[in-house]
């Protein structure tokens, strides 16, 4: 048992077992108390515990609790997280088909369709910026690669408002889940290494926080790709959903015959 084991198991002890718990041993001699408070807070947990039963959560437990008692973050307004990306534009992204060959392809990437629910956004500062954190739950209509089996999972987003940087490589591009919920979601799941593409690329943690992305989601929105008509809008490349799991399954179409299927609908499929 660890500090942190003992810190959140505390909260699940009930009073009547505190109460219990100050009555334990108090007709052993007095030189047998321990002295020193960590020690005593944790032989009291293990008393308790060990007396009833109860199961003390470990670290990643804490994904359901409030992240605001933790951190500080403040909660914000659910509309304050469309900030048309402006600041996040990541210009060094690879070209459309090896993006997409990753994201079909690697155990990193989860690429699921469905609708963003139970949204939350928390925000916080650091010098000259606003980091927006926002939760919220994926319903899977069409798994495309490395879905799990629940039809709902966790997801977490970041983006943020700076005047002094014009973007960040890790912040969640085309971030627009309250006006189109109903999107492709390409995610980071966690096996995702780390420090990828850049040093400062971790999506372990959340925006320059402390916050451990996967304490609180099991996926990191890396890109949220609008959808219309069962064709997704990959940064430039527009593919159905039926295609993408295809790809997904058999392996990917030659790069000329992949920009030739992308291209066949530019000009029927509206997606800005």
């Amino acid at each position: 048992m660890n500090t942190y084991d003992v810190l959140y198991g505390i909260e699940y002890i009930d009073a009547d077992l505190i109460a219990k718990a100050e009555g334990y041993g108090k007709k052993r001699k007095k030189s047998l108390i321990i002295k020193g408070t960590s020690v005593a807070v944790a032989a009291c947990l293990t008393v308790a515990a060990g007396a009833v039963g109860i199961h003390v959560q470990n670290s990643i437990s804490v994904k359901d609790r409030d992240i605001s008692k933790r951190f500080g973050v403040f909660a914000a307004n659910n509309t304050e997280n469309i900030i048309n990306q402006k600041n996040t534009v990541n210009a060094r992204r690879k070209p459309d088909y090896y993006f997409v060959e990753d994201i079909l392809t690697l155990n990193e990437y989860t690429v699921v369709y469905g609708t963003a629910k139970n949204i939350e956004t928390f925000k916080t500062y650091s010098p000259g910026i606003t980091w927006y954190i926002i939760l919220f739950d994926i319903e899977i209509i069409k798994p495309i690669n490395n879905a799990p089996e629940n039809n709902i999972i966790k997801a977490c987003a970041v983006t943020f408002k700076s005047s002094e940087i014009s973007g960040y490589p890790k912040a969640s591009i085309n971030l627009d889940i309250i006006n189109n919920p109903t999107s492709l979601f390409v995610l980071n799941n966690n096996k995702t290494p780390e420090n990828t593409q850049w040093k400062m690329l971790d999506y372990r943690t959340i925006g320059e926080t402390d916050i451990q992305t996967f304490d609180y989601a099991d996926y990191y929105l890396n890109l949220q790709c609008k959808t219309s008509n069962d064709t997704a809008r990959i940064y430039d490349s527009y593919l159905t959903l039926d295609e993408l799991e295809e790809f997904s399954i058999s392996g990917m179409p030659s790069e000329k015959d992949f920009y030739d299927i992308s291209s066949s609908r530019y000009n029927t499929i509206k997606l800005h």
